[in-house]
């Protein structure tokens, strides 16, 4: 199961913070110190359990609440959690809308979740700061799982009970010892008071004669019965042991001729059990070895080819598995070739399209033409400078040309009204305009003879217009005589100018056509028919450049490529040619030319093909030398030499031999044994205080015990059917019955004299006598009781506490020990629980031994208990996310690298958060192609990012990790 969506609305630093589509694998959450990030592992690990109240977390704003959508993979169910304040989390099914209980999705408790699936730094460690011993002992159960909740109390529990025990009875449970004590001197006391009260009584004393004389009577009756007790007692031994006396006879008979006693007492009997199992195991291993070949022979012709082959994979054990080992590496490194084709293939495209961009006729053909321009010749500041120069030139003789037209125009004008001016400013037209008036007066002084007022009118009139014109143009005269000066001073000054601006011309053009040539030579130089426009060409040069630099960039990846190409041509014929080892290809040249990716799935393919032969081989040359050990063994136990077998079958025949013989000695032994058993039973019986007795009153005299097992013989003899010896026993039971009956009769009497006598003792202080001896009696049966209780309780905790262990203490660990040995590139082998279970112990790669794990670096140390906790995760059975904050600091490259592989496996079951302020771990992620999801947290906000910028970012950061 993963957790789809989070939405931390209050909790410490975060406020209204959404997590959307959380990656279901590896999610890397990326800061700096104090941005949250143990917050943030605070939040996930509470979600599904609620938070306590107390402790040292971070405070609310208003009320904690945090919500999450969580996706479970196996029943494919939709689960909203949603926690409020401290309450209890509420799970709601997605769209159902059905409540269900919180523990059917967090299957731990919680403790075991905190300490297992949520790893921070100060966890990686014996006993974590803050870890009380009650805790400890919990975390030590959780941390070996295997059903060691309870066992892990036990040396504790046995502890106790010892102290208990010993506080009662001691070591020994004497009575005169310690709890005992008290009420031992009680009794004693009590018994002593009663004697004293009963010396006081005088009526006693006579009432004691009378039962004297009963009790003599009593005795007289016993005798009889002794005797007839002993004869009774006799017979039943004798009856209840018939078959036996019988068969022990049959057996002293047969003992002697039996084949059994003829074999030899050095022959190994003891060691049966042990060579059958040996040669099952011997046999098993045979057909495991069997199949073994098989499966190695598949596709060889011939057994000696296999022989062979394995011997071959045997010797080149440590370089296949070194190969296997450094396919991730090549993985990456063929990757990164494939990238570098990519994007050399990518840059030259784009050369080449700018290329064809700079000039239509050009094609990759002139790349080699362009690379060996001599550009760096040419700088371009100088170039820059030229064609602003030449644009400055252009420019200032476009100027003067504008400037010399618009000085030529203005010089033709002044000409034009210079013309017009001396026009004016002449004579001729005085005159015409005083012609003018005399015509006037003239006809005037003819129109007076016709009308004296009309020719005076006109003639007057033409005096004063000529009057008039003469006036003004007089004064229009010395106008045009100033104007003219002007026109001319101004003219003068333009036909100047102008001769300066065609001189300044002329030397504008020489400058420019000097620059043009020098612009025509760079033009040539980068490969132009014919300079271009100033602007085009500097466009051009900084085109030319911007290839240039693409064609050297082409260049030195070509380089790369080719160097890394041959590196990996180099490790693909290291593989090629050990792989043609086993595989008798008949070239051993690998050209990087070959490099293909169907080159790469065969490497790969053989690789792990032929490792996966090598384990085969392995496991045969493990049962081969398993069969020797166990076929030596078995020769060992029988007594004899390898030198005196050949062929395997001989050895099965062998042990056959000695099975027939050890089943005809056993059967000997044991008859012998039963006979020795048998005779010991009689003899048991005979030598009992019932049967001596009865000898003893039969004889009158004390019994021996040789005697007394004769004595059952005798008896066995004189019946020699068991019908007489019963027959015999039914008469003598009706005259002890007889006995018995008068002796019950004496008995009253003897009652009744001892209840007066008890009636007679019932004083104050033989009360008291009694009262202190049953309340002594009492104390003392509880004492002894809780006494006996507590050292079988001590006895059988150790007894489990072993047991357990010694079935145990090989499985506990095998998922931790298989990450240890990777994380410890294999240099710690084995991890095993102390026998107080508060500590382990390692196993290396050369076999020492490490006693505890107090004398480990700190750096191993958190790599042994973050493989522990990580084992014990993928024991679990259990699909919760798993939280590591910061715990990876302390890592070294080789030992991160492997660790984020362990973690890259897995986030395949887990969701996997990790909180981070190393850029270097984020580096390595990429590297290694793991699939991740990034996100940056700063001061409590979080937004979704890649590898790179995460990277960027907390390799820049201000605040220090």
């Amino acid at each position: 199961m993963h957790i789809r969506r989070l939405h931390i609305g209050d909790f410490g630093i975060f406020r209204n913070q959404t997590l959307e589509d959380v990656h279901p694998g590896v999610v890397v959450i990326g800061g700096a110190n104090r941005a949250g990030k143990s917050t943030f592992m605070q939040a996930l690990r509470y979600l599904g359990y609620g938070i306590p109240s107390g402790g040292s977390l971070p405070p609310a704003n208003v009320e904690y609440m945090i919500e999450g959508d969580i996706w479970d993979e196996k029943t494919h169910t939709d689960y909203h959690i949603r926690l409020e304040g401290q309450s209890e989390p509420v799970c709601i099914i997605g769209g159902k809308g059905q409540r269900i209980a919180i523990s059917d999705i967090y299957k731990l408790d919680a403790f075991t979740y905190h300490n297992l699936f949520t790893i921070s730094l100060d966890q990686l460690t014996r006993v974590p700061k803050g870890v009380s011993k009650n805790e400890f002992d919990k975390l030590q159960a959780a941390l070996l799982g295997a059903g060691l909740t309870d066992i892990a109390n036990i040396p504790r529990l046995e502890e106790g009970f010892s102290k208990s025990a010993a506080a009662i009875g001691g070591s020994t449970g004497r009575l005169s010892n310690k709890g005992f004590r008290p009420y031992v001197e009680f009794i004693r006391e009590g018994v002593n008071k009663k004697k004293k009260a009963l010396g006081q009584v005088e009526e006693y004393q006579s009432q004691q004669n009378h039962l004297a004389n009963l009790t003599e009577e009593e005795e007289e009756l016993n005798s009889k019965l002794r005797e007839q007790y002993a004869k009774r007692d006799l017979l039943e031994a004798v009856k209840g042991n018939y078959d036996m006396l019988e068969e022990l006879i049959e057996l002293d008979h047969i003992l002697p001729q039996h084949k059994g006693g003829k074999v030899s007492d050095d022959l190994p009997l003891k060691n049966l059990a042990i060579i059958e199992a040996l040669l099952a195991s011997y046999q098993d291993l045979r057909s495991e070895l069997g199949q073994e070949y098989e499966e190695l022979a598949e596709g060889l012709s011939n057994q000696e080819g296999v022989s062979k082959l394995i011997e071959l994979l045997l010797k080149y054990r440590a370089s296949l598995q070194n190969h296997l080992d450094k396919l991730s590496g090549l993985e990456v490194r063929w990757d990164h070739l494939r990238d570098l084709k990519w994007n050399l293939e990518e840059n030259r495209q784009d050369v080449i399209e700018k290329i064809q961009g700079l000039h239509k006729n050009w094609s990759t053909k002139d790349i080699v033409r362009i690379r060996e321009l001599p550009l760096e010749f040419l700088e371009e500041n100088r170039l820059m400078k030229l064609v602003s120069h030449f644009q400055n030139l252009e420019n200032q003789l476009e100027r003067t040309d504008t400037k010399l037209e618009e000085v030529q125009a203005n010089a033709e004008g002044l000409q034009i009204q210079k013309l017009e001016w001396e026009n004016q400013a002449s004579i001729p037209f005085l005159k015409k305009y005083f012609g003018i008036s005399t015509l006037f007066v003239l006809l005037g002084l003819a129109l007076s003879f016709v009308h004296f007022p009309s020719g005076l009118l006109v003639g007057l009139l033409g005096i004063l217009g000529a009057a008039l014109v003469a006036f003004y143009k007089g004064i229009g005269q010395k106008d045009a005589q100033t104007r003219l000066k002007e026109i001319q001073g101004q003219l003068s000054s333009a036909l100047d100018q102008l001769e300066k601006l065609h001189g300044k011309r002329v030397e504008l053009a020489d400058e420019l056509g000097k620059l043009e040539s020098e612009l025509t030579g760079i033009s040539e130089m980068l490969g132009l028919e014919e300079m271009p426009a100033p602007v085009s060409l500097m466009e051009y040069y900084r085109g030319l450049i911007a290839i240039q630099e693409g064609i050297q960039r082409l260049d030195r990846q070509e380089s790369d490529l080719s160097e890394q190409t041959s590196i990996l041509a180099s490790q693909f014929q290291g593989i090629h040619s050990l792989i043609s080892q086993f595989e008798g290809l008949n070239y051993n040249n690998f050209s990087k030319d070959q490099l293909e990716a169907e080159t790469w799935m065969e490497i790969q393919n053989a690789v792990r093909k032929w490792n996966l032969k090598l384990k085969i081989a392995i496991r045969i040359e493990n049962l081969s030398l398993e069969m020797k050990k166990t076929k030596t063994r078995i020769l060992h136990l029988i007594g004899l030499n390898e030198e005196m077998i050949s062929r395997e079958d001989e050895l099965e025949a062998l042990v056959g031999s000695y099975i027939d013989l050890c089943e005809c000695r056993s059967d000997f032994l044991e008859k012998e044994n039963r006979r020795m058993l048998i005779r010991q039973s009689l003899e048991r019986v005979a030598s009992s205080k019932g049967i001596a007795h009865a000898v003893s009153v039969s004889e009158n005299s004390n019994s021996k015990e040789g005697i007394s097992l004769q004595v059952l013989f005798n008896i066995f003899y004189e019946y020699p059917v068991r019908e007489s010896i019963e027959r015999e026993y039914g008469e003598l039971m009706i005259e002890i019955n007889s006995l018995e009956d008068e002796l019950k009769s004496c008995r009253k009497g003897i009652q009744k004299a001892n209840i007066f006598l008890e009636q007679l003792s019932l004083t104050d202080q033989l009360e008291q006598a009694h009262a202190m001896i049953n309340k002594g009696r009492s104390g003392l049966y509880q004492e002894s009781y809780r006494y006996a209780v507590y050292k079988t309780a001590a006895w059988m905790c150790r007894e489990i506490r072993n047991r357990f262990l010694d079935k145990t203490k090989d499985e506990l660990l095998i998922q931790s020990e298989d990450i240890l040995k990777q994380l410890t590139g294999g240099d710690y082998r084995r991890i095993f629980p102390k026998e107080n279970l508060s500590d382990f112990s390692f196993t290396l790669e050369n076999g020492a031994v490490q006693d505890n794990s107090s004398i480990l670096s700190r750096g191993t140390v958190e790599q042994v208990f973050l493989a522990i906790r990580l084992g014990r995760i993928l024991d679990s059975n259990s699909g919760l996310p798993v939280i590591i904050d910061d715990s990876l600091v302390n890592f070294d490259a080789a030992h991160l690298k492997r660790a984020l592989a362990i973690i890259a496996k897995l986030s395949q079951s887990h969701q996997v958060f990790i909180m981070t302020c190393q850029p270097h771990l984020v580096d390595l992620l990429m590297d290694m192609d793991i699939s991740s999801q990034y996100w940056m947290l700063n001061n409590g906000r979080f937004s979704l990012t890649n590898g790179p910028i995460l990277s960027e970012t907390l390799h820049f950061s201000s605040i220090s990790c």
